[in-house]
């Protein structure tokens, strides 16, 4: 515009893309059907076993997690994290031990995510770490049968919930987001880090503040190779660890449509009708423009001593690109 400022943007066109990609790609909460052997008497308990399981497929929300995650691929990575959350107790299946749990997955936001950037490729083969920053009630970490309780003591509680200041976003930002006072807390809660470690197949915490002389949690990852964060991209680029988000080249259509859009309502809002008369039909101009919608002007010159002249208004073929 004229002082400078940018136009805004009437169409949101990209509000339109994502809605419509997000549905053919996010799928429903996952779902299992425990069928015992036919003859089994444990057909009911089979079924019993199938509602159990999908009942705690519904309470985690995981579908919802797992639909954040992809809606955060449209502009960036989609990341998400899961596992166990358990308290160090353990069940042998099999000769093996297996953590009891209650399983969990989460969507892991841009800010929030630590990736090793020296990496060629987010892959477990080629990565020194993977991890995220999250935030945990202290009271939860000191009944933890798996934390180090003598670096727990070593924690501080958080003061305020202004962390994105620290790692990186202006103060000013960071105002804005959480208001000029002091966040009031009803729990202490402290912010960790959690890395995973695909060489040596463990996952560490550490406090974000980097207070502690060693790690608070360290458990081990189930499976070789394998890391509990799994990650959402379209396009990749040749030579760079971060891919190509879906939205990148849409937003330049969408900053193209909205200078055509505005261009037409502005043409439409600085329309003008005027009616040219000729010097010696200047009585019946007057007459038109002080006449009633509808009424019946008599005894005037001829017409064509009067001409209805129209000035700009909305583009025709403006208005049939836009619509494409």
């Amino acid at each position: 515009s004229a002082n400078g400022t940018p136009d805004k943007r009437a169409l949101n066109s990209l509000e339109m893309y994502t809605t419509a990609f997000a549905r053919q790609i996010i799928g429903r909460n996952p779902a299992v059907r425990v069928t015992p052997k036919s003859g089994s008497s444990l057909k009911v308990t089979g079924h019993q076993l199938g509602l159990a399981v999908n009942k705690t497929f519904n309470d985690i929300g995981i579908a919802s997690e797992w639909a954040d995650a992809v809606r955060e691929s449209f502009v960036g990575i989609g990341c998400c994290v899961y596992g166990l959350t358990h308290s160090g107790n353990t069940v042998e299946i099999e000769g093996q031990k297996v953590p009891l749990g209650r399983p969990f997955g989460r969507s892991i936001p841009a800010d929030d995510l630590v990736l090793d950037m020296n990496a060629t490729k987010i892959a477990p083969e080629v990565m020194d770490y993977v991890g995220h920053y999250h935030i945990m009630p202290l009271a939860s970490l000191r009944k933890s049968g798996i934390a180090d309780q003598s670096q727990v003591a070593k924690l501080s509680p958080m003061v305020s919930l202004r962390r994105r200041g620290a790692r990186g976003s202006s103060s000013r930002a960071s105002e804005l987001g959480h208001g000029e006072g002091t966040r009031f807390n009803l729990r202490d809660k402290v912010e960790l880090l959690d890395l995973a470690i695909p060489d040596q197949q463990i996952v560490i915490t550490v406090d974000a503040e980097m207070s502690c002389d060693r790690p608070i949690m360290v458990r081990r990852m189930s499976g070789d190779g394998v890391i509990p964060y799994d990650f959402l991209w379209y396009t990749k680029i040749a030579g760079n660890l971060l891919p190509l988000p879906p939205l990148s080249n849409p937003q330049d259509l969408q900053i193209a449509m909205n200078v055509i859009f505005n261009k037409v309502i502005r043409d439409a809002s600085e329309a003008k009708n005027l009616i040219y008369a000729q010097s010696s039909a200047r009585r019946d101009a007057e007459r038109v423009m002080k006449a009633p919608n509808g009424a019946v002007v008599t005894g005037m010159n001829p017409p064509e001593m009067l001409a209805q002249l129209r000035f700009r208004g909305a583009d025709q073929s403006d208005m049939a690109f836009v619509m494409q």
